[in-house]
């Protein structure tokens, strides 16, 4: 799996904190959501998952020993306050969420609620930790094109390569190594919306 999967570094953010090492449920080709909703840190930790009809589905305390079989969120982790589920749109005063990216179930969050933050995928992935991505399908390229000319780069099998978010730009993200040694472009979404990276938050 080293052979080809690169984990870029991100610098760490405090919106996220320090979160698992295991890829996101929905690692692979994913349609591309609306972006994300997570939640902040230091927040108290309880807030409601709504039915379409307005009424609460759930009310969590999302504590150090939570679980709950029918939630699978696109990342969680509570002991480190991380939780986050895709959006699929916004609907007035409410965002619609996967809370089950096996199943595809979806709930609502109220936008008034004081525990979550929306985020583009873009903002997301700069506030991530690392990204992976398959170096044979998505090689690191010199610009943000396709035609572009790849970065000559060979990722070592016995480590894990580390790479840094540096901006996003459409559909490439430029990402540089942890020694400065290497940087270029790469794409974080396709032409058909599908997502070519996984986002992950903890090194």
């Amino acid at each position: 799996m080293k052979t080809h999967l690169i984990y870029l570094l991100v610098a760490l953010c405090g919106l996220l904190g320090s979160c698992h090492t295991k890829s996101p449920v929905n690692a692979g080709t994913t349609t591309l959501s609306e972006g994300v909703i997570t939640l902040k840190p230091d927040t108290i930790r309880t807030f409601r998952l709504l039915n379409e009809d307005g009424s609460v589905w759930k009310q969590i305390v999302f504590n150090d020993g939570f679980s709950d079989s029918l939630l699978l969120p696109y990342a969680s982790k509570p002991e480190n306050w991380l939780l986050v589920f895709r959006c699929t749109h916004k609907e007035h005063n409410r965002y619609k969420v996967i809370v089950n990216e096996e199943t595809g179930n979806t709930k609502y969050i109220s936008s008034n609620d004081s525990n979550f933050i929306a985020q583009s995928w873009e903002e997301n992935m700069l506030q991530s930790t690392f990204i992976g991505f398959d170096v044979k399908t998505n090689p690191l390229k010199e610009s943000p094109l396709v035609s572009a000319a790849n970065v000559p780069y060979a990722p070592d099998e016995e480590e894990d390569v580390f790479f840094r978010a540096v901006k996003v730009e459409g559909d490439w993200v430029q990402v540089k190594s942890n020694d400065d040694q290497v940087i270029g472009w790469i794409r974080w979404k396709n032409e058909k919306g599908e997502m070519m990276v996984d986002v992950f938050y903890d090194a």
